[in-house]
């Protein structure tokens, strides 16, 4: 069913449009919040609950309009990701990527987005594991390639994919990134995890997969901030670097999670009582929730910062500098451990009842842990890293080039 056909009329006005938008999907919080067990058992969202976020309309979101997109801008990516994420992270982590996906799906070439969006829906859904994992060959008419990917985060109901393979050219392994069909790639039953449950976060393998020519851009045109047939479009966003935007959502994401469970845990203080003394009579357990409020509120000020500085270098459309790059990786995985942090501070505070798994501030505790091992938060990679590109040390052999 399309959502432009069957969601209310939205604001003319940019801003408002987004906020109506961001509004619709934080609307079904409770019903998310109420589905999530089940979520987590069965490994993906709930039907009903992907058809309600269809219904709102938010997967046009990031789609120009030239295909019936509503052509708005990472700030409306990252207040979705983290209005939803307030409620459950799964959620917001599947909402924000197939979200953002048709963001990377409109960069291929234009004869592939008329494939997809001709219909006038105004998106797609589609998963996205970006690591190269297969490699592929040139045959008439496009690629043979076969490969594992990981991490296909909302496969459980897309209808696309774009994996990532290497393919000998020049004397080297240049990597390419492909637009498939899920039916031509073997979904597999892999993902059994402690956080992040409702993802479907699984892994994909395919073999003699075809690939036509008109699905298929080099990786680094398709991560490029305007060197890529999406340039043609209107909207300013289709000529930002992919990769800062993403980093920002994933922020977005874990600082709506400590938020969310800031506030849960707010409310515990004055609902239990050990020993017949509530929490918020207890000096010990106010100063607990002091000071997980002040880490969340550092990582909220430190992702408004991060996020203004990727919107106003990609309206320059241009790529970042090294030492922009690192720091941008410094503090996108800093609000996401900031946000851990408060949340096992919150989980050590709140009594053994915490630990049911339908209890919300628990899940939090497990998403955001999980979240918290992405490769773009892992400490130790990132600090690394960072700190030699700040430092202006350069680069070392291993580390991304895009």
């Amino acid at each position: 069913m399309s959502s432009a056909a069957t969601s209310p009329a939205l604001a003319a006005d940019p801003e408002a449009r987004a906020a109506q938008l961001v509004a619709r999907a934080a609307a079904l919080g409770p019903r998310i919040l109420e589905r999530a067990r089940e979520a987590e058992a069965q490994g993906r969202l709930t039907d009903d609950v992907f058809a309600a976020l269809l219904e709102t309309g938010v997967f046009r979101a990031l789609t120009p309009k030239r295909w019936g997109g509503l052509g708005l801008g990472v700030r409306c990516l990252c207040d979705l990701a983290r209005a939803l994420a307030r409620f459950d992270a799964s959620a917001a982590w599947v909402t924000a990527f197939l979200v953002e996906h048709n963001w990377m799906i409109c960069r291929m070439g234009l004869a592939a987005q008329q494939e997809l969006f001709g219909s006038g829906r105004g998106y797609v859904i589609a998963s996205a594991p970006l690591a190269p994992g297969g490699s592929a060959v040139r045959v008439p008419g496009g690629f043979r390639a076969q490969g594992r990917w990981r991490y296909a985060s909302g496969v459980a109901h897309a209808e696309w994919t774009l994996v990532c393979c290497t393919v000998a050219e020049g004397g080297g392994a240049v990597p390419w990134m492909f637009l498939v069909p899920v039916r031509e790639v073997t979904v597999l039953d892999e993902w059994h995890v402690s956080g992040m449950c409702a993802t479907s976060s699984t892994n994909l393998t395919a073999k003699d997969l075809f690939v036509p020519e008109a699905r298929a851009l080099e990786l680094a045109r398709f991560y490029s901030a305007a060197d890529h047939p999406g340039a043609a479009h209107e909207e300013s966003i289709y000529r930002y670097p992919i990769l800062p935007g993403l980093l920002a959502m994933l922020a977005a994401i874990a600082l709506g999670s400590a938020e969310g469970a800031l506030e849960l845990a707010r409310a515990r203080l004055s609902e239990t009582a050990p020993w017949g003394v509530k929490r918020i009579d207890r000096a010990a357990s106010r100063a607990r929730w002091a000071a997980a409020h002040q880490d969340v509120r550092c990582a909220a000020l430190l992702y408004e910062a991060l996020l203004a500085n990727v919107i106003a270098t990609g309206e320059q459309a241009r790529a970042l500098e090294l030492a922009e790059d690192g720091q941008l990786a410094l503090d996108v995985a800093t609000v996401t451990h900031l946000a851990k942090g408060a949340i096992a501070s919150l989980v050590d505070g709140c009594g053994s009842g915490v630990f049911s798994l339908d209890d919300p501030i628990q899940r939090f505790h497990r998403d955001v842990t999980v979240m918290a091992s992405h490769l773009a938060n892992d400490w130790d990679v990132v600090t690394e890293r960072g700190a030699r590109y700040v430092l202006g040390v350069g680069r070392a052999p291993g580390d991304p080039v895009l």
